[in-house]
């Protein structure tokens, strides 16, 4: 048989209804987490297209660093052949002036 200090101990352990009534107001229904989860899919839809968005716009960023990149190349090419072409003039005036036995002063 179940005594008074039994149904203590057992209403501590579970709730009782007016528990049951506080944390109920806390619960959500059906409609409205589907409510919920239909903000949530359009929230997710948004991000997708954001991303894309970002997909594109890295692209694009990757082909202008590419075109930079080529330039720079060709630009790093042009003054090598041009310090070369510079050594030569400076070995020509060189040999002319000592043709012309002159001192060439810096």
């Amino acid at each position: 048989m179940i005594t008074e200090a039994d149904v203590k101990t057992l209403s501590k352990t579970f709730l009782t209804k007016e528990d049951f009534k506080k944390i109920s107001k806390t619960f959500v229904t059906k409609t409205e987490f589907q409510q919920e989860i239909r903000g949530l899919r359009g929230d997710i839809a948004e991000i997708r297209t954001d991303m894309s968005d970002m997909k594109e716009m890295i692209q694009g960023l990757i082909i202008s660093v590419d075109g930079f990149t080529k330039s720079t190349s060709e630009v790093k090419v042009e003054q090598a052949a041009m310090g070369m072409q510079l050594t030569r003039h400076e070995k020509w005036h060189h040999k002319t002036a000592g043709k012309l036995k002159m001192k060439l002063e810096y």
